[in-house]
C-alpha cells in the first residue's frame, strides 16, 4: 500500500496519522524497504541506509527538533592523589629496648 504521492512532505504528524508511528514520540527513519517515489521525509533522525534510500529515489531528508537523550552525568572530577606517607619502622620483635631477649 501507498501511503504518500510522489512529492509530498512526510512529517512525523503525517507518519501517525498514517499509522506508520505514534503521535509525541522522536521519530527515527530505517532503511528498511524500498522507496519508489520521491518523497521530503521529515524527522529527529536517519539511518544511513535510509538517508540513502530517500535520496536515491530522488527526495530529501530534513532533521527537525532535536532527539532527546537521556542526560548524562559529567564525569566526576579527578581527585588529586594523595602522597601515600612512608610505612612507620616499627622495631617489635627486633629485640628493642623494652623488649630485651632472655
Amino acid at each position: 500500500a501507498q501511503k504518500f504521492e510522489s512529492g509530498a512532505v512526510v512529517s512525523p504528524d503525517a507518519m501517525a496519522d498514517a499509522g506508520l508511528v505514534r503521535k509525541r514520540r522522536p521519530v527515527k527513519v530505517l532503511g528498511g524497504g524500498d522507496l519508489d517515489r520521491a518523497l521530503t521525509v521529515q524527522a529527529h533522525g536517519f539511518t544511513r541506509s535510509a538517508r540513502q534510500k530517500i535520496e536515491q529515489a530522488g527526495g530529501s531528508v530534513e532533521v527537525v527538533g532535536e532527539r532527546t537523550a537521556p542526560a548524562k552525568k559529567p564525569p566526576a572530577p579527578k581527585k588529586a592523589p594523595v602522597p601515600e606517607e612512608p610505612a612507620a619502622r616499627t622495631d617489635e620483635g627486633a629485640g628493642g629496648a623494652d623488649g630485651a631477649a632472655e
